[in-house]
């Protein structure tokens, strides 16, 4: 993969659901390490892991 997001590590907010989970998996494929924040921490977790499984860099944040 030849990206500009390669090896760039990207936060999004509201990453666990709607638009803000969309930009994470675009991100994603264009090759970033993902850090997904949200306050609904339990959701941010449960969209991380299939991240995680492919082998992608990503963690999950939680803002209150």
């Amino acid at each position: 993969m030849n990206s500009l997001l390669e090896g760039k590590v990207m936060a999004v907010t509201e990453g666990a659901s709607g638009i803000g989970l969309a930009v994470c998996r675009l991100f994603d494929r264009e090759g970033a390490s993902m850090a997904p924040i949200d306050i609904n921490g339990e959701d941010t977790s449960r969209q991380v892991k299939p991240l995680q499984q492919s082998g992608i860099e990503s963690g999950a944040f939680t803002v209150t």
